[in-house]
């Protein structure tokens, strides 16, 4: 293709270099005697576009000759330029078709892994090689989605964390693509004394709301609530009760008890979730 491409060039657009055309197509011809033989006799099948590139070649020749092919310069800027002129479109064709084929392979290793991901069987495999945590209903009674689903998500999570905070956006997009699935439940925890109020408001907050109003709520609090705790607690009239520190004791007791240090950690119906997999991923599995 590039051999075309330059030919172009060289006519159309320096003219003057049209001898370097003519022996260069002479130059040419050895190759089409390789290639004919080489289909003939090493692969014994005929390439069809091969054999009309192969016939251009010679018929380029045969006009040659019957134009008389002249005398060309070979030392100065003719030659630099003609030079150019042939290697730079092979060069660009060759990056062109690296990229091409480079991205082809992405896309084929990209396909593999998914198929991999999307295998239940490995899924499986992987999460029960990890650690099964005692959770149950009766851990945290903060659950959205389908609360009869036979799935459970459990998210131990801190009202102060910023990845917690990220996590729950994707949640909720979870929820959106595939929330009639599975059961959301959220333990809520906080590795400091002072910051345990900050808990027990979701806590308070999931009592006294139905679902959307709660999730509202827990929206608010990561995008401001948790910047300034006090007026954010008054707003709502925060005030914790026997039903709430009876339920932030189960977050609290199940997170030291299975000594979770670090938040958010994800639960699937107990197991801790692979790290080969993100959330999305189970919508395609489970």
């Amino acid at each position: 293709m590039s051999y075309f491409i330059s030919n172009l060039l060289v006519l159309h657009c320096a003219g003057s270099l049209a001898g370097y055309y003519a022996w260069i197509s002479i130059m040419a011809l050895p190759f089409t005697v390789w290639s004919f033989c080489y289909q003939k006799f090493k692969i014994r099948i005929w390439c069809p576009l091969c054999l009309v590139v192969l016939g251009i070649l010679w018929m380029n020749f045969l006009v040659n000759c019957l134009h008389g092919i002249p005398m060309v310069d070979i030392t100065g800027l003719n030659l630099l330029f003609a030079v150019c002129l042939y290697l730079l479109p092979l060069l660009a064709i060759n990056l062109l078709c690296r990229a091409f084929y480079g991205n082809s392979k992405m896309v084929d290793a990209q396909y593999k892994l998914n198929s991999l991901i999307a295998n239940k069987d490995i899924f499986n495999a992987l999460l029960q090689k990890n650690e099964k945590y005692p959770v149950d209903k009766s851990v945290s009674s903060v659950c959205w989605g389908n609360k009869e689903a036979s799935d459970t998500i459990t998210v131990i999570t801190n009202p102060h964390c910023d990845p917690c905070a990220a996590l729950h956006r994707n949640l909720e997009r979870f929820l959106e693509r595939g929330g009639d699935r599975f059961c959301i439940q959220y333990v809520f925890t906080s590795f400091n004394e002072e910051l345990s109020v900050s808990a027990k408001f979701l806590i308070w907050a999931y009592i006294r709301n139905d679902e959307a109003a709660f999730l509202l709520i827990l929206d608010r609090w990561y995008k401001e609530g948790k910047y300034r705790k006090e007026s954010f607690f008054q707003e709502y009239g925060f005030e914790p009760d026997r039903q709430v520190e009876e339920e932030y004791a189960r977050h609290y007791d199940f997170a030291m008890k299975n000594k979770i240090r670090s938040t958010p950690t994800i639960l699937f119906n107990g197991y801790k979730k692979p790290e080969e997999y993100m959330l999305e991923d189970l919508l395609h599995i489970v």
